[in-house]
């Protein structure tokens, strides 16, 4: 029988209208309309306004007759933005006094509709220290606004982009397991062409694209960022890929870390692939496939060398990559410099958090600078951020916020780790690539402002919600429980 008004959301019991199910979308599309009316109001330019709301009504429209067309599409925008483009769709978005991010006008239709459809909404012990963290940063927002003005807007945005774990929570509850192993090997695929292949021309890929700019003029087709996503791709095609598939991906990922020149990757990439067999319990077998990926790395770095091929901070050879790698030690090295800085950054803001019991506990707020003007970016922009997540949601929010941050990856990472651990099938291997490449992540945001940004936020947010749902074992299924997938 042919399904209601929203396949895979409503069920097709003998009628073709649902009036629940169209109060509930109509509900999401009142969301979607007065986001488009927000942008416009924020740019202030009349066009603008009459452009964004007519295409936020088309969308709507398509949406009343097929909700799931809507949903794939925007989801897909979504993740090759976060995922593929990086950095440069960081940057992307409606300019004005309030600048409106590209992520946000995406990911929050999606968040609307999957908290209103009962079918897919996430769990309540993972919900409430979403909402909870959500809560404290936009208390914190109300707070120091009319102090910070934009700063603090622009430090509250993890409190939002936090409801993308609902956003792939509902996208492997309605699709299932495998549908999303098959997708995600597209979109790392593109990662590893766009962030991978590409990389030694990137100056070249950046002058091809355009230059867009919420706050300042950047190339949109720019991989900065997108070097995590390719760890995360070396993991996909280690878990779901055989033969020589495996073999060349994994050693050319192994082979573009000493391209990258990125420190935290020379300890996360090894890191994350001893997880990844531990969450499969084949420690030594994953080990083992890695004996022939050096030695076709090595050919690789090897490759680049010979051509003269520049890394992002120094030449493509093993005396460079040493030199780099030593300064973790601290040793003197190329930019042994910035780890001093992240050391003093550390320091100062730890000291400007306890100087009261108010501000351990609720933090200095959203806006200040927590690298004391010490550090300028490229265009000669505050950088603001002190090059660790954890140390920033500690000093903004207090002891309150950066519990609630712990509590909320752990409600999220707890079941991914056990689904993985409990088996070998696709579910599990799913489950234990998400949490390696979650773990590659979460690892380089003690060392980068990563969840502020969407080439952290939308895939790390994202893989957590997944695996969350893969982890109920409900992945895959319909409100009713008949276990379909959607077409």
């Amino acid at each position: 029988m042919k399904r209601a008004l929203f396949s895979g959301d409503a069920i097709a019991h003998g009628s073709s209208w649902d009036p629940l199910r169209t109060a509930q979308t109509l509900i999401a599309a009142a969301i979607i309309l007065s986001a488009a009316i927000f942008a416009g109001m924020a740019t202030s330019r009349s066009s603008v306004l009459v452009l964004v709301t007519v295409g936020a009504i088309a969308v709507i429209g398509i949406a009343l007759v097929n909700l799931e067309l809507v949903e794939r599409t925007i989801t897909w925008a979504l993740l090759l933005g976060g995922f593929v483009l990086g950095y440069g769709f960081a940057n992307l978005g409606i300019p004005g006094q309030v600048p409106l991010p590209a992520t946000e006008i995406l990911f929050l239709p999606l968040a609307a509709v999957a908290l209103l459809l009962p079918g897919t909404r996430v769990h309540g012990r993972i919900l409430l220290p979403v909402v909870l963290f959500s809560i404290v940063v936009f208390a914190r927002l109300a707070i120091d606004y009319p102090t910070w003005g934009v700063f603090a807007i622009r430090d509250a945005t993890i409190g939002i982009e936090v409801f993308l774990v609902v956003v792939g929570y509902r996208a492997a509850m309605r699709d299932g397991a495998q549908v999303w192993i098959r997708r995600m090997g597209i979109l790392m695929s593109l990662v590893l062409f766009y962030g991978g292949l590409l990389f030694p021309w990137r100056k070249l890929i950046e002058e091809l694209g355009p230059t867009v700019g919420l706050q300042r003029p950047v190339p949109l087709l720019d991989p900065r960022g997108t070097k995590f996503a390719v760890i995360a791709a070396a993991l996909y095609f280690l878990t779901f890929s055989r033969g020589w598939k495996r073999l060349v991906a994994v050693a050319l990922v192994v082979g573009l870390v000493g391209a990258f020149q990125a420190r935290t990757l020379y300890i996360l990439l090894p890191l994350s692939i001893i997880l990844l067999g531990w969450a499969r319990r084949q420690q030594l077998r994953t080990l083992l496939r890695l004996v022939p990926v050096v030695a076709l790395a090595a050919v690789v770095v090897a490759g680049m060398a010979s051509l003269s091929i520049e890394g992002r901070r120094g030449p493509i050879d093993t005396d460079f990559i040493a030199a780099h790698a030593g300064t973790l030690l601290g040793r003197d090295g190329p930019m042994a410099g910035s780890i001093e800085g992240r050391k003093e950054w550390f320091r100062r803001t730890v000291d400007e958090v306890t100087k009261s019991p108010t501000s351990i506990a609720f933090g200095v707020g959203l806006g200040p600078d927590l690298t004391f003007g010490m550090l300028k970016g490229d265009q000669d922009q505050a950088v603001r951020k002190p090059h660790d997540d954890y140390l920033e949601v500690f000093a903004r929010l207090g002891v309150l916020g950066f519990v609630l941050l712990v509590w909320m990856l752990l409600a999220l990472l707890v079941p991914i780790v056990r689904k993985a651990r409990s088996g070998d099938g696709p579910d599990e291997r799913l489950c234990a690539w998400l949490f390696a490449a979650c773990a590659v992540y979460l690892g380089v945001a003690g060392a980068q402002p990563l969840m502020s940004f969407p080439y952290g936020s939308i895939p790390l947010f994202f893989m957590l919600g997944m695996g969350a749902a893969v982890a109920t074992g409900r992945a895959g299924r319909t409100s009713d429980g008949d276990g379909r997938h959607a077409s």
